[in-house]
């Protein structure tokens, strides 16, 4: 091998080393790095709660788990107070551990202490900051590692009621709501499709309960005549007449189904003014409705000019 050719391959070896070298430094640094954010965020954490967290020494006889979640399980708000009769708005409210009874604090009527002083039922949590308060120590509560852990599993049983609380309460508004807007629904007559007519039925919905046409229904607009015009105002009229019925019904607690109406003859003023309705293909639904407004303007200006 020349000379050339083993200076060259040296040149390779020490240039893999030095990128070996390299990769080595920074996965070490990395490493660094990612046990100081560690170190970091635990301390951020340990610095959250105090330096030296005590021992209630209360919790194995005034903590009654099983109790507090038969409690949870029958309890429908927890918005409340044991001894304040009527009222629904505190404060604050804490839940006695050991009963599992709900009262108010001292920013109401603070029958949390006077519940503590007359059973000595020591511990509650405040249900809106989950923190704990034991009365005996005269002090805050705190879980960490090995110590008061049973406080975490009273946390964890009042934050599962709330989510399934909040999840009751969704289903409930979505349920009122469907019932509602089926009891609307029901009220407005339906439109019989004629053939590929949906798009004729859509527009059709729309117009009959918009304000100005509910007007002409009410003759509270006179319009002029025409074949068009009087077929859309007797459609309109049609439309109202039985969905005042179904309120009517709906009001004295008859029962009765949605009505469906067929409306051939708007229809067929408009097959008469339009050829490309003639074959009940399916339509655009905005053309339409230029058409018919249009139509309908058209027979409103001839009209006025006969007058003169």
């Amino acid at each position: 091998m020349s000379k050339k050719s083993k200076t060259k391959k040296n040149d390779r070896l020490m240039k893999r080393k030095a990128g070996k070298d390299k990769l080595k430094k920074e996965q070490s640094e990395s490493t660094i790095s990612l046990e100081t954010e560690s170190e970091q965020d635990t301390s951020s954490v340990q610095s959250s709660l105090p330096p030296n967290i005590k021992k209630c020494n209360h919790l194995k006889k005034m903590v009654k788990p099983k109790t507090i979640q038969a409690v949870l399980a029958k309890s429908k708000t927890l918005i409340s107070c044991e001894n304040c009769e009527g009222k629904t708005e505190f404060k604050d409210n804490f839940l006695c551990l050991f009963c599992g009874k709900i009262f108010c604090g001292n920013h109401d009527e603070n029958h949390i202490e006077k519940h503590f002083k007359s059973v000595g039922h020591c511990l509650f949590m405040n249900i809106k900051s989950k923190a704990f308060f034991c009365f005996s120590c005269d002090d805050e509560i705190f879980s960490s590692g090995n110590k008061n852990i049973l406080l975490v599993d009273i946390k964890s049983y009042v934050e599962s009621y709330e989510k399934k609380k909040k999840m009751d309460e969704m289903k409930e508004a979505r349920n009122e709501r469907y019932m509602e807007n089926a009891k609307k629904s029901a009220v407005y007559p339906g439109l019989r499709n004629l053939r590929n007519t949906c798009f004729f039925n859509s527009v059709m919905q729309c117009l009959t309960y918009t304000k100005p046409f509910e007007d002409i229904v009410n003759d509270e607009i006179e319009i002029e005549e025409g074949p068009l015009t009087d077929a859309f105002v007797q459609f309109l009229k049609t439309m109202h007449e039985k969905l005042r019925a179904n309120e009517k019904k709906q009001k004295e607690g008859v029962k009765f189904s949605q009505e469906v109406f067929a409306p051939f003859d708007l229809f067929n003023q408009i097959i008469a003014k339009w050829n490309q309705y003639r074959g009940y293909h399916q339509q655009d639904s905005h053309e339409l409705l230029r058409h018919l407004l249009d139509g309908i303007r058209d027979e409103q200006i001839k009209a006025l000019k006969e007058k003169g």
